[in-house]
């Protein structure tokens, strides 16, 4: 079972997510990183736009070995430029882990994080932006999806707030992490980020939920947010 809203809110999250790894791509960015990568298919379905991209997918070993298996079940080539990395986020160092399957930190890197922050630590949090502030070229971006603090104490009234704490906790994956609304801003600064875009969750409706046609797709649940940042000191 899931929550009101969240089929609409994956739709939109993916679509975002989609248009800046085509947007980064076409810009000859050289390496990708998906950080809890999951059943993400974008660099098999844009493999065209990538030529000398280098990507990087991580996630527990469980997850890759079983999208891994589904790939070959189902024919699909799996390219030579993607390189599947094992990783526990809230146990492992990051730049160890990425620094040994050949990860260049001198290659400007976008990073993206989808699907993943609510589920981590705080420390986790920190030591992911940590790494990709400390150890990533000029011009290198992170994008992730977020949700409202007011989640993870219970108190958000948006919609589909009171039914979705529950259906994730009941499917064991409780909600950890989230950002006080209209707070990201000082959220990255504080972490040593600028925004570069950034949607709530109506600007999200907006943008990815409506057809050529004006016709909606559907209504999101009101809670969680996008965005992309760049490091403050690399302007």
């Amino acid at each position: 079972e899931k929550g009101p809203g969240s089929y609409e809110y994956v739709t939109a999250r993916t679509k975002f997510f989609d248009d800046l790894f085509i947007k980064e791509v076409r810009k000859n960015i050289l390496q990708v990183v998906f950080l809890g990568a999951g059943y993400d298919t974008r660099s098999i379905r844009y493999q065209e736009f990538l030529d000398d991209t280098k990507i990087f997918e991580l996630d527990v070993p469980t997850t890759q070995n079983e999208k891994i298996k589904l790939l070959k079940k189902n024919k699909i080539d799996i390219p030579e430029n993607i390189s599947f990395v094992p990783v526990n986020f809230n146990q492992d160092n990051l730049k160890q882990t990425l620094l040994k399957a050949g990860f260049d930190t001198t290659k400007r890197t976008l990073f993206i994080w989808e699907g993943v922050s609510m589920y981590v630590t705080n420390d986790t949090v920190d030591a992911t932006l940590s790494f990709i502030r400390n150890t990533t070229e000029k011009g290198s971006i992170v994008a992730f999806d977020y949700l409202y603090s007011t989640v993870i104490r219970n108190e958000c009234t948006y919609y589909g707030a009171q039914k979705i704490a529950s259906v994730v906790e009941a499917a064991g994956e409780k909600f950890t992490f989230g950002i006080e609304e209209g707070k990201i801003k000082e959220f990255l600064d504080e972490k040593g980020f600028v925004p570069i875009t950034h949607y709530s969750p109506t600007e999200l409706e907006k943008e990815f939920l409506y057809n050529s046609k004006g016709e909606f797709f559907g209504k999101m649940y009101g809670f969680a947010c996008v965005v992309v940042a760049t490091n403050k000191s690399l302007n």
